[in-house]
């Protein structure tokens, strides 16, 4: 009940959209599919035959990130009521990044990427937009967070670059 009261600015901002049930699970180790999209922006986008572009509603897959680790986490539940909300043409997945290991420049240099970053990188390479939940502590982003940023922004082939991304979170007395 607490989480409905706390989301409901939320969801009236989403009451635009149509309100159906979305797929949410959440990150397996490893994930059974793997698609890349071609992401098209402005001209080129209603040029190439884009369907999104002409109105048409094609599925569109959205990796969510909380930046709480925390078992009731408000900025975890906001996400998962973001998918619960989320169009019927909209995948909503919630990855996990509690076992990021922590930055270490070394590690990547002499192993790769860890399989559960590598695993977070390869879903938001295939994803259309990236959704994250963070609080607020000490006026920034949780280390948590942080931590998973580095992994992920790190290289020539950040998965980061040029990906759609919002910025949500769940407040105490003096807000995200």
């Amino acid at each position: 009940e607490s989480v409905r009261h706390l989301t409901a600015p939320f969801s009236r901002t989403l009451s635009l959209l149509p309100i159906v049930p979305a797929r949410v699970s959440t990150v397996p180790a490893t994930r059974p599919r793997s698609r890349r999209v071609r992401r098209f922006h402005g001209t080129e986008a209603l040029r190439s035959g884009c369907k999104r572009a002409q109105g048409v509603a094609i599925e569109s897959y959205v990796v969510a990130i909380s930046g709480s680790l925390r078992r009731r986490s408000l900025n975890t539940a906001l996400l998962r009521h973001a998918a619960q909300v989320a169009p019927s043409t909209m995948t909503v997945e919630l990855a996990d990044i509690s076992e990021f290991p922590l930055y270490n420049s070394d590690i990547r240099d002499q192993a790769g990427f860890p399989e559960p970053v590598a695993e977070l990188r390869r879903m938001i390479r295939d994803a259309d937009g990236l959704l994250i939940a963070s609080p607020e502590y000490n006026h920034s982003m949780s280390g948590v967070l942080k931590n998973a940023i580095d992994w992920l922004s790190v290289g020539a082939d950040s998965p980061l670059t040029r990906e759609p991304t919002a910025l949500v979170g769940v407040g105490g007395r003096l807000g995200t």
